[in-house]
Order: structure tokens, then C-alpha cells, then sequence
């Protein structure tokens, strides 16, 4: 025969929820002052501050959050219970435990955005002549004629010629040479540069800045922040999947 051993049944109790409205939690802590941890902090850096959250919050303000009667978070100065207040750490544990994936989700996309490379340029150089020398050779004779008009109305109206008169000149002079140096530098940053011309001048023309790209540069900006927005609000609403529900 078997003896079965008698066995020591024990009921427990089952847990029981609270449920408040997100919005009746936010009024609560609204209304006493207290500003709750909402921002994203992951290892130093605030992925989305308090203002960009509570926004995010506000939307799904009509759901329900379910807490533990076992839980309590109470006012330490006063004891005073705030009531649903354990959703925010709820909220501080899911971003302690999903924050890294959420990092490298917005630093994937901020590598995807390459950079516009300003307009940057110097131009530089000079305009001249180069010589070495020039001779000048001077003799020979010169030959001027002159046809003077006598004074006076001839018949005709016209003023009387009077002869051609023909001077004629000669010289000998030595010859002439002017030699020219064509050293003249010009600076190329802080270095001097011999462009060999013995007269010219120098000019030197720097451009910078964006030129034709602010317009696109300020488009991608708002992409990325709009598509950041984009993963933050995802990143909430799986939290309130997890933690809350809607009855629509």
C-alpha cells in the first residue's frame, strides 16, 4: 500500500494594482512642486532634456499606469504618499537598462549626414614685366620741312604760299644701355617667393565661407533633428507599452 505524505498547501495572497492616469501623476507632482527625472542621461550626455520628454509624456497623458500596492514613494519631509509617483522609477530603470541602444541608434544616424565642406580659398600672384635691358641708339640726322602761309586774301580767298624752308640736323650721341633686376618678390604666406620681374604688382584675393550651402546645411540640421525626435519618441512609447496601458 502507498502512503502519500500529507502536503502543506499555502494560499497566497495575490497582488493587487493601483492604477492612475498619467495625467492625474503629472498634475500631482505639478501642483507640489516637485520636478520629476525625466530627461535621458546616458553616461553623461542628455539625449533629450526634461522639456522634450514631458512633450512626449503630455501625448499619452490619457493612459493608465498600474503600480504595485506594495510600492510607495512618499514625500520624505512630510510622508506624504505620492500616488503613481513610482512610474518614474520605473521610467529612470528602463533608461539605466536600454539607454546604450538607444545612444548608438542616434549616433548611427548622425553618421549618415556627411558634412558640407565650407568654401575656402586664397588666390595669389602678381602681374609684371620682365626685362633685362634696353639700349638706346641715338645718331643720324633729323629732317624738318616747314611751309609757312604768307598773310593776307589773295584773289582767290585762299592764303599765299611762300617757299618750303628745309632744316636738316645731325648729332652723334653714345650709345645707351639701361640694365633692369628682375628680383621682385612676393609673399606667399610667410614665405618670399621670386618671381622674377623688375616691375609688376602684387595681388592676393582669400575666399571663405559657405557659398551656395547655407540653405542645404540648415535642411539636413532640421532632418536630423527631427528624425532624433523620431527615436526618442519611440524610445517612450515602448516604455509605456511596457508599463502602461490605453483604453481608448
Amino acid at each position: 500500500m502507498m502512503i502519500v505524505p500529507n502536503l502543506l498547501i499555502m494560499q497566497c495572497e495575490p497582488e493587487t494594482y493601483d492604477e492612475y492616469r498619467v495625467y492625474d501623476i503629472l498634475m500631482m507632482y505639478h501642483e507640489k512642486g516637485i520636478t520629476p527625472d525625466l530627461e535621458i542621461d546616458v553616461n553623461g550626455e542628455t539625449l533629450a532634456d526634461y522639456n522634450t520628454v514631458l512633450g512626449l509624456w503630455i501625448k499619452r497623458q490619457e493612459w493608465i499606469y498600474r503600480q504595485s500596492k506594495l510600492q510607495h514613494v512618499v514625500i520624505p519631509e512630510t510622508g506624504e504618499e505620492l500616488h503613481g509617483g513610482f512610474i518614474f522609477s520605473e521610467w529612470l530603470n528602463f533608461i539605466a537598462r536600454n539607454g546604450e541602444n538607444l545612444k548608438r541608434a542616434i549616433d548611427a544616424m548622425n553618421a549618415e549626414y556627411n558634412p558640407i565642406d565650407n568654401y575656402n580659398m586664397v588666390e595669389q600672384g602678381a602681374d609684371g614685366t620682365k626685362q633685362d635691358s634696353h639700349r638706346t641708339t641715338p645718331h643720324g640726322e633729323i629732317t624738318v620741312e616747314t611751309t609757312p602761309f604768307q598773310t593776307g586774301i589773295n584773289s582767290v580767298g585762299d592764303g599765299a604760299q611762300t617757299g618750303k624752308t628745309t632744316t636738316t640736323t645731325s648729332y652723334t650721341q653714345a650709345d645707351s644701355e639701361t640694365t633692369y633686376d628682375n628680383t621682385m618678390s612676393i609673399k606667399n604666406n610667410d614665405d618670399l617667393v621670386e618671381i622674377g620681374f623688375h616691375k609688376g604688382v602684387q595681388h592676393y584675393l582669400k575666399r571663405s565661407g559657405n557659398v551656395g550651402t547655407t540653405q542645404t546645411q540648415t535642411m539636413i540640421e532640421n532632418e536630423i533633428l527631427l528624425r532624433k525626435h523620431d527615436i526618442i519618441a519611440e524610445f517612450v512609447k515602448r516604455f509605456f507599452d511596457s508599463y502602461c496601458y490605453y483604453v481608448g
